[in-house]
């Protein structure tokens, strides 16, 4: 996503998004989301927190074995 800043287009900044055209800002992402770069264009672009955190810092396989542990762990503690 991009606006308009003084006859230049640019980016939207990090956590922030623009889903229309010839705008003069970028909207917020609403308080428990955030992007993962700039330039996001529409608001599904703004992730939950955790998702995020999980997203930059686990890879798929781990992320995986996360929630496998996870759902034997809820089914043991029944």
């Amino acid at each position: 996503g991009t606006y308009i800043d003084g006859g230049n287009c640019t980016l939207c900044p990090k956590d922030q998004y623009q889903d229309e055209r010839a705008q003069m800002m970028c909207k917020n992402c609403s308080m428990w989301t955030k992007t993962n770069s700039s330039g996001a264009a529409s608001k599904s672009q703004c992730l939950c927190k955790l998702i995020l955190f999980l997203y930059i810092f686990y890879s798929s396989k781990q992320l995986k074995e996360l929630l496998q542990i996870a759902r034997k762990t809820k089914r043991e503690n029944k």
